[in-house]
């Protein structure tokens, strides 16, 4: 007699706790956008990474900067959007397969530009920034993981924690790449100081001609002299690296550094 109104009241609960299928597909696009803006930024890095052949380019130093100080920015807003849709199913998770494979590779790709890159970033005397600005891109990654892992279903879970885990085997390799006097960069304490402010427009690093014929004894060169390494207060004017001296002070032991460990 109560049967059939059991069963109709059972199928209405299992109605409403399913998720709204529009709700689901809303979010899983939502998703792959957020993966692959990330993904995008990234590139767009790895080509400003790409592009630098000397260290005293500053418009090629300062356009990384400004890359990876977007790359963060889009992290965050991606994370925001993640954060704010709702859990996608094993269904779902299939389809955001593909982005995130994408994103993995893209971070494993920049991390190995950058190692191929730092002879060119230390004799610019950027090691220390550069690697500051890779700790703090990996705390952020970590983050966009965890929220992107938060949305899958647990049997899913295992292969989004997986590519999260190698993007940061890939940034663990740069950032000790990146490390000075052996000593990995890490995110440093929230300061309350006031930062201050940052020159109008940005100041070339002097390079000094090459030393030739020192000695005076053969008439032939004797070397030229290693590039000189631009101070503090040089670099707090290249567009997009102030923000990150303010975090990391180069005192001139430090920012010299980097030209000392590369002589002999």
């Amino acid at each position: 007699m109560y049967f059939p109104t059991l069963l109709t009241l059972g199928l209405a609960v299992n109605t409403l706790a399913a998720p709204n299928p529009i709700l689901v597909s809303r979010s899983v696009n939502d998703i792959k956008t957020a993966i692959k803006s990330v993904q995008k930024s990234l590139d767009s890095l790895d080509t400003a990474v790409r592009a630098l052949n000397s260290s005293t380019d500053a418009k090629a130093l300062s356009n990384i900067a400004t890359k990876a100080t977007a790359l963060s920015t889009t992290i965050n807003t991606a994370m925001t959007k993640v954060m704010n849709t709702q859990p996608i199913g094993l269904v779902g998770a299939t389809m955001i397969q593909s982005a995130a494979d994408g994103l993995a590779s893209s971070v494993i790709k920049v991390s190995k530009d950058l190692v191929k890159k730092k002879v060119i970033i230390q004799m610019a005397g950027l090691t220390q920034v550069v690697g500051q600005m890779l700790a703090m891109q990996k705390n952020q990654s970590s983050g966009f993981t965890n929220a992107v892992v938060s949305k899958v279903p647990t049997l899913a879970q295992g292969i989004a924690i997986m590519q999260g885990t190698k993007a940061n085997t890939a940034l663990d390799m740069v950032i000790k790449a990146y490390a000075v006097n052996g000593t990995a960069a890490t995110l440093p304490a929230p300061s309350t100081a006031v930062p201050a402010p940052v020159a109008a427009a940005p100041a070339v690093p002097v390079v000094p001609k090459p030393a030739s014929d020192d000695d005076g004894d053969d008439g032939e060169d004797d070397g030229a002299a290693f590039p000189s390494t631009p101070d503090a207060s040089a670099l707090a004017s290249l567009p997009g690296f102030s923000p990150f001296l303010r975090r990391v002070p180069l005192s001139p032991a430090t920012a010299n550094a980097d030209k000392e460990s590369m002589q002999y």
